[in-house]
């Protein structure tokens, strides 16, 4: 049952589908938070709709929710550079395939929906800035 095949993958979905149009990060892309010692710039994502709902889409499950992704840099400019990089390399949909044990290729969507405004961190006296979008998205079985 396709409902069985997404629910337990989400995530991994929406990693690869970032990870497929997000070179200007080189890998780096973390869900929630990242290790200690990453380097600049990197994009975290994380759930931003209480994990999201089920839809139906043509006797289909889907799944659509609000997925905040905060790019990260020891430079503002940086920061909303990559992220817009990122937002400008969006190709609707995005192809998920090859994951281990889903059978079942996947079209992932992102939409922005609203922005955030970060406060400066500080990292050992350095200064770390966030620019982050909310965007709704939506994961549907191809």
């Amino acid at each position: 049952m396709i409902v069985n095949a997404l629910y337990p993958n989400i995530w991994r979905i929406i990693a690869r589908a970032l990870v497929q149009v997000s070179g200007q990060y080189a890998g780096r892309v973390f869900f929630n938070t990242a290790p200690s010692e990453t380097v600049y710039p990197y994009l975290i994502y994380q759930s931003d709709s209480s994990l999201g709902v089920s839809y139906g889409l043509l006797n289909m499950s889907a799944w659509k929710g609000i997925v905040t992704m905060r790019s990260v840099s020891n430079s503002l400019a940086e920061a909303a550079d990559s992220l817009g990089e990122l937002v400008n390399n969006f190709s609707y949909p995005i192809l998920v395939t090859g994951l281990a044990n889903i059978a079942i290729p996947y079209d992932v969507q992102f939409y922005p929906y609203k922005t955030y405004s970060f406060p400066v961190d500080r990292v050992n006296t350095a200064a770390v800035y966030t620019s982050a979008v909310g965007f709704e998205t939506f994961i549907t079985p191809r």
